[in-house]
């Protein structure tokens, strides 16, 4: 690898946080007279998972998911939810993976948690997410996975690496077409996406610019990208180019690691 691998803490012995305070209504004065009920967003043991209470200001541009699709994931079945990634080599034991579990269809869920590398599973109950559903608070008809780290790039600074998973609730096959899922605040009016690879501190092209074709790109839907092409190791970057009315057309990019 060229890169160092460095985990989410800024200093030695750190507690890392699990939950994202910027959900969360637990400890804030702003949120004080506001119940926290059961399905609410709130540590749960070694994950923090429900429906948030706020309106986030949510970015620009969100990755909401990378995984091999589709993922086997029912509501109605009552086996958890497993999650699977692969550990790259070499890596230290010390590094800590994020891991995220979004609603895509314009729903309020998310669940946050963080993992040794190592570790290559996170098994997630599906109480919360049956319980959104039976009680008709909300459907959760499709949810996003992303599991990142963090690298120190050539110029020092500190950039997500995100890594593919698979995720299945019981024995079952493994799906094959990995995926991108993007999401962006504002409507869009074009999109287009490449793939490049690290080769010797450089970016070999492996994919040129194309557009997506969706044809409409609302706000706050998610958008998926075919990942083709990522058949050996290594990091790969995919830059994504948007245009949008009354704006300049602005660049985005996802490093993304195939151990």
């Amino acid at each position: 690898m060229l890169y160092s691998l460095t985990g989410f803490a800024k200093e030695k012995n750190q507690p890392v946080p699990l939950c994202d305070d910027a959900l969360s209504c637990e400890k804030k004065q702003s949120c004080a007279q506001t119940p926290i009920t059961k399905l609410d967003y709130q540590q749960r043991g070694s994950f923090c998972e429900g429906v948030y209470l706020r309106n986030l200001a949510a970015s620009e541009f969100e990755v909401v998911g990378l995984a091999y699709y589709p993922l086997r994931y029912q509501v109605e079945n009552k086996e958890n939810l497993d999650i699977f990634w692969q550990q790259p080599q070499p890596s230290s034991a010390k590094t800590l993976l994020k891991i995220r579990a979004t609603a895509l269809d314009n729903k309020r869920y998310r669940m946050d948690t963080h993992l040794p590398l190592a570790k290559q599973m996170f098994s997630l109950p599906v109480k919360v997410l049956q319980a959104l559903h039976q009680k008709k608070v909300q459907h959760i008809s499709d949810i996003g996975i992303t599991t990142w780290f963090l690298r120190s790039s050539p110029r020092g600074l500190k950039e997500k690496v995100y890594l593919p998973v698979h995720a299945h609730q019981g024995k079952t096959q493994q799906a094959e077409n990995l995926t991108l899922k993007i999401r962006f605040n504002s409507e869009l009016t074009d999109l287009y996406y490449r793939i490049t690879q690290e080769n010797e501190r450089r970016w070999k092209v492996v994919q040129s610019y194309q557009p997506l074709q969706l044809g409409y790109y609302p706000a706050k839907n998610a958008f998926s990208i075919p990942l083709q092409g990522l058949n050996e190791a290594g990091l790969y970057r995919i830059d994504i180019r948007v245009k949008q009315e009354s704006r300049r057309p602005a660049a985005h990019r996802v490093l993304v690691l195939i151990p």
